[in-house]
């Protein structure tokens, strides 16, 4: 048998992880190592979400993003005893890039997988069995993401934080930048006037309710938090139309509702929809407007 290890920080003991990368980057690494032991079968080892982040709780975040409290490994992975002895081997094998070849590896091998790329590909064909993997590994605080009916909302994700405010390196494309505020009022009060009053707009953020008041003060919109990072994802993906932010916690939530998308422009940084699904991804700018065809479509997402 030969076992794979999505290894998501350098600087791990029995446990814990210290820092390491959020959980969009997080679930690129765990399914990069999920599609090489689908594909070759390998046996996967549970990886170690835990991890304490300083940043995070300097800013008081309401989301601390420790991801202890995210899975349960309920799929049997090797974990425990065993997992420590394999991730320890002096042979293990480490992967941190994505084109490998996996052909190469014998029989009985331990392969450290970190390998990162913030994109999709070929994970697309996969969409249904990842959500499946995740769903079926939650824990009971991140499964509250899959409670509620979302199907006359529109959620909102607005990414703060630690981006940076660079209008120059957003309009570029640049990751980890801030979207004005103003920009998801703007869409907002464009989407209220094609469907009416009913519709509840959730924004989720990490924000503060001080930098989130342009948006916060609009009729209709409320903030929501279902527990923890992952089941905000979950949440996030179960509306049928998202205004998304340019992080890819917003990409994995549109990955996983395979939902219909607004973004501001030049960052939508990778299109997820299955080829031939019956959906939008588009790029807006405040004082831009939305397409015919696109408003036809999201008045059928939200009939009267």
């Amino acid at each position: 048998m030969t076992y794979i290890y999505p290894q998501f920080s350098d600087f791990e003991l029995p446990g814990v992880r210290l820092a390491g990368p959020g959980l969009g980057n997080l679930l690129f690494i765990y399914f990069g190592a999920w599609q090489a032991a689908k594909e070759h079968g390998y046996e996967m080892i549970w990886p170690t979400w835990f991890s304490v982040k300083p940043g995070a709780i300097l800013r008081r975040e309401k989301d601390l993003r420790f991801y202890g409290d995210l899975f349960r490994n309920r799929a049997g992975y090797v974990d425990g005893l065993q997992k420590q002895r394999l991730i320890r081997r002096r042979n293990a094998i480490r992967v941190n890039k994505k084109q490998f070849d996996f052909s190469a590896v014998g029989d009985g091998a331990v392969i450290l997988y970190s390998a990162f790329q913030m994109r999709f590909g070929s994970l697309v064909p996969y969409a249904e069995e990842i959500r499946a993997e995740i769903v079926r590994n939650l824990s009971r605080k991140s499964a509250r993401g899959l409670e509620g009916d979302m199907s006359r909302c529109v959620n909102i994700h607005v990414r703060l934080g630690d981006f940076a405010v660079n209008q120059d390196a957003l309009k570029a494309g640049k990751n980890n930048t801030q979207i004005p505020v103003g920009w998801y009022a703007a869409i907002v009060l464009k989407l209220k006037e094609l469907l009416g009053g009913d519709v509840v707009f959730n924004v989720f953020s990490d924000g503060t309710d001080e930098q989130l008041a342009e948006l916060l003060r609009l009729e209709g919109v409320r903030r929501v938090f279902f527990g923890n990072s992952l089941a905000d994802i979950l949440a996030l993906s179960r509306a049928p139309l998202m205004i998304a932010s340019g992080s890819s916690f917003s990409m994995w939530a549109r990955f996983l509702g395979q939902c219909c998308s607004i973004s501001y422009p030049a960052q939508i940084k990778e299109r997820v929809l299955k080829p031939g699904a019956d959906g939008f991804e588009i790029e807006c700018a405040a004082d831009g407007d939305l397409p015919a065809a696109v408003k036809e479509h999201i008045r059928k997402l939200y009939p009267l």
